[in-house]
């Protein structure tokens, strides 16, 4: 994947105290990707900021617990209630 442009970041602490790193476009705002101090290789995009989400499939499932009921999940997705830890 390649991501071009500059982005713009903003800070917050996440459920566990630790930091996340939010980036988005500055010029529209669009959510890019994000990162966690904590785990500095693992980086979460946002399928919305992808040229062609069909390429991409989904195998884990974070914040299972803020899901909607609307919102039908893939049960053999691996899923969590929160962040794993670690």
């Amino acid at each position: 994947m390649i991501i071009s442009g500059e982005a713009t970041h903003w800070e917050v602490a996440g459920d566990s105290g630790n930091k996340k790193i939010h980036s988005f476009c500055p010029v529209c705002g669009t959510p890019v990707y994000l990162r966690f101090a904590a785990m500095p290789d693992l980086i979460a995009v946002h399928a919305g900021s992808l040229d062609e989400p069909s390429r991409f499939a989904p195998h884990t499932l974070t914040y299972k617990v803020r899901g909607l009921a609307w919102d039908s999940i893939d049960p053999s997705l691996q899923s969590f209630e929160k962040m794993p830890t670690g």
